[in-house]
């Protein structure tokens, strides 16, 4: 018999942090596994839906009230996913500011240590795969130069701070739009082939990057403390001249820099970094759609919804009405 995913990597832990099925007729989702986290223990849900021993799609949003450590054993499997702060600070065992962070792991066959924090709110849409899918299923469906290997290359270098406009976007819909019934299992397959394309070619541009030039360490931790800049001042937009005086370089450096650290230009890493905070007041906030426009940097309540439509695939009141 072969185990699918979900029981290899889920349901070892998941009855010791309090998620338990939740009776029929009551997934929202229609598809999948829903679970509810026992009140006793804490207050949110996840959601799991998979395809054998192939890869499985998992949300979660949930916070316990008191802090849980669990061991368990993990077989070899990879993952993409775009992360809370709470859930980035759990898997990464740091503090994480970023409103939502997109991580890559490989995990190996043993024993896996998770600790769970008390009190604070842990969300994350995931995609999780195993060898016989990304090491088998599509080698032999693009025999042409794809391999198992590369896809646990990528996601080990995919770490915090990476941006990635098109992948988050993905892993948005894997979270946010419930496909009708009877069409679930076309619909993720579509979503995932999409990201392990987008994950790909995301590679084949850093490898193209590599062989053109080396980034020195001084030009990267400055593109860094640009990176930083836009984060902590979204509201302000600064101007390219107020980004040239933060790296000490030239207007066509600094571009060209940056772009050769982060794989896209400053513009596009800045309507991300607005998008993240967008999603972040609309899940988290009561705020109006207008004030939240003006709170990222788009004053005109039109051209922020036009942005975000363009990133997300949703108005920005469809994005909170799916996270209500």
């Amino acid at each position: 018999m072969v185990n699918s995913l979900a029981e290899m990597i889920y349901a070892p832990y998941f009855p010791k942090v309090g998620l338990i099925p939740a009776p029929d007729g009551q997934n929202p989702r229609h598809c999948g596994c829903y679970y509810r986290v026992d009140p006793k223990i804490g207050r949110g849900y996840s959601w799991v839906y998979t395809v054998g021993n192939l890869y499985a799609v998992a949300v979660y949003d949930m916070a316990l009230h008191r802090s849980v450590e669990i061991e368990f054993r993990q077989p070899r499997f990879i993952t993409i996913g775009s992360c809370g702060s709470g859930a980035a600070s759990m898997m990464l065992s740091a503090d994480v500011k970023a409103p939502a962070t997109l991580l890559g792991y490989v995990g190996v066959p043993g024993s896996s240590f998770w600790d769970f924090p008390d009190n604070r709110r842990l969300h994350a849409v995931s995609l999780s795969m195993l060898p016989d899918f990304y090491g088998k299923r599509l080698a032999e469906r693009f025999p042409d130069g794809f391999k198992g290997a590369d896809l646990e290359r990528i996601l080990s270098a995919m770490r915090c701070g990476v941006l990635f406009p098109e992948l988050d976007a993905a892993l948005s819909r894997l979270r946010d739009f419930i496909p009708p019934p009877g069409l679930a299992a076309m619909y993720y397959e579509s979503v995932v082939m999409e990201i392990v394309s987008l994950l790909v070619q995301w590679q084949c541009r850093r490898d193209c990057n590599c062989a053109e030039r080396r980034v020195d360490d001084w030009k990267r931790d400055r593109m860094a403390d640009v990176a930083e800049y836009l984060e902590r001042n979204c509201r302000e937009r600064p101007s390219l001249e107020c980004l040239t005086r933060v790296a000490c370089m030239s207007r066509n450096r600094l571009a060209e820099t940056f772009r050769d650290v982060y794989g896209v230009g400053i513009a596009q890493y800045r309507r991300g970094v607005c998008v993240s905070r967008a999603k972040q007041l609309l899940r988290d906030s009561d705020l109006e759609i207008g004030k939240i426009s003006a709170e990222v940097g788009y004053p005109l309540h039109g051209s922020f919804s036009e942005m975000f439509k363009q990133a997300t695939g949703m108005t920005p009141g469809e994005y909170r009405g799916t996270e209500g």
